[in-house]
């Protein structure tokens, strides 16, 4: 959501947005391995509909903001029960 108007002032930031042609847009999804993702329901910083890779083992969205998630033991205990489980607990 800031990459495009800031874009200006911090170009790596345009690398680093939903649009098709930026850097995290060509990397190629990871396989092999179990993925899990956390998005923030009150993100100001990452779309919800961007946070899916279409592959992921699991999905969850919190009751969050983008930087306040990660203080969250909720948010903790979710990536715990992923790591154990290869799921995450609700």
């Amino acid at each position: 959501l800031l990459a495009r108007p800031l874009g200006w002032f911090c170009r790596p930031l345009r690398q680093l947005s939903h649009e098709a042609a930026s850097f995290v847009n060509q990397l190629p999804v990871p396989g092999g391995c179990s993925i899990g993702i956390v998005a923030a329901s009150h993100d100001r910083v990452v779309r919800i509909e961007d946070t899916s890779l279409g592959s992921e083992t699991d999905h969850v969205v919190v009751n969050s903001g983008h930087t306040r998630m990660l203080f969250q033991t909720g948010v903790a205990e979710l990536v715990v029960s992923f790591l154990q489980a290869g799921a995450f607990r609700r």
